[in-house]
């Protein structure tokens, strides 16, 4: 057998196999793997506390795939760690650039979907250190900013807002006692 990125030699394969070859070899398949490894290491050095190293790994990752949304997601965390703010702000706002939806009634995939739910609570959190304070104004702008994105972490999947905003919510809340009251009540009509 021959491969080579614009064909494939094999005369003993069926055309579906020669397909799904021809897929895996010029789609970037290949590629995807190398990336997710990479990235995955750069998790595990982060977590390692080797954050100079994950940053290093991500660099890398981001100049081979610049449109790796979960690269800059991971590069803003570890950014964040390292105080980087403005930095990480910076890498946010490109993975949710990369993620976002271009119209409402657009497709939008789990992949990004957590993307998306992580940048935004990692924007709220970078708003929060960097947003001023001094002044009642300030305040309620900082507020409002950071509730909008804390309400999209939640839109797009995170599972913490996504309890918080129950266990705030009144009439989640109400909704809530009367189902309880009526399981309630069935379990003691039937007993």
């Amino acid at each position: 057998m021959v491969v080579s990125s614009s064909r494939i030699d094999t005369p003993a394969l069926s055309a579906r196999d020669k397909h799904v070859l021809g897929l895996v070899f010029d789609s970037g398949f290949l590629q995807s793997a190398h990336c997710k490894q990479l990235e995955i290491d750069a998790i595990q050095k982060a977590e390692a506390a080797d954050l100079r190293g994950a940053l290093c790994l991500l660099d890398t990752l981001i100049a081979e795939t610049p449109n790796w949304a979960s690269a800059y997601n991971n590069r803003a965390q570890v950014r964040r760690l390292l105080h980087e703010q403005q930095a990480a702000l910076s890498d946010i706002d490109k993975a949710i650039l990369l993620c976002t939806p271009a119209s409402p009634s657009s497709p939008l995939l789990r992949s990004h979907a957590r993307v998306l739910a992580q940048a935004h609570m990692q924007r709220a959190a970078v708003l929060s250190a960097l947003l001023p304070q001094d002044d009642e104004e300030n305040v309620a702008r900082r507020e409002d900013l950071i509730a909008k994105e804390i309400f999209l972490g939640g839109k797009y999947g995170n599972e913490l807002v996504r309890q918080m905003s129950v266990a705030t919510n009144s009439y989640a809340k109400m909704c809530g006692d009367i189902v309880r009251a009526a399981i309630a009540r069935d379990s003691e009509g039937n007993n």
